[in-house]
């Protein structure tokens, strides 16, 4: 026990004789931790949580097809999502989202951030989805 005193009092002072080297030592192990923890963080909630959903196995995305404008899968109208929900017989539920940016703006740097809105029960950029039976 009396060795591990003697190095942390050896490596306090080794760092009180380069405060500049202990500076940046220290803001590197801060932004490294920071990054470790952002990326743990998204990972954890995107890939290792399942969906907050029964059976999210299950869920399907339906998209239009546009090719001739570019747009090879393309999200839904309105029209068509009101038009396959109430015609629908292959899903138990089907629901919308739409996604979009709004800029807010206040002290400082305006920002975009993502605006979501959610029709019904569920869906994906402005998409339906659905359940297969």
């Amino acid at each position: 026990m009396q060795t591990i005193w003697q190095d942390l009092r050896y490596g306090a002072r080794a760092l009180l004789k380069k405060p500049t080297f202990s500076i940046i030592a220290v803001i590197t192990l801060a932004l490294a931790i920071g990054a470790n923890t952002t990326i743990f963080s998204v990972l954890n909630s995107v890939l290792l949580w399942p969906l907050p959903y029964r059976q999210p196995d299950r869920l399907v995305q339906i998209n239009d097809s546009l090719p001739s404008t570019g747009f090879p899968q393309a999200g839904l109208t309105q029209m068509e999502f009101v038009r396959l929900r109430n015609e629908n017989q292959s899903f138990p539920g089907v629901g919308a989202f739409q996604s979009g940016t709004l800029t807010l703006a206040g002290a400082g740097e305006p920002e975009h951030v993502l605006r979501p809105k959610a029709q019904d029960q569920i869906a994906i950029q402005r998409s339906a989805i659905g359940t297969w039976q």
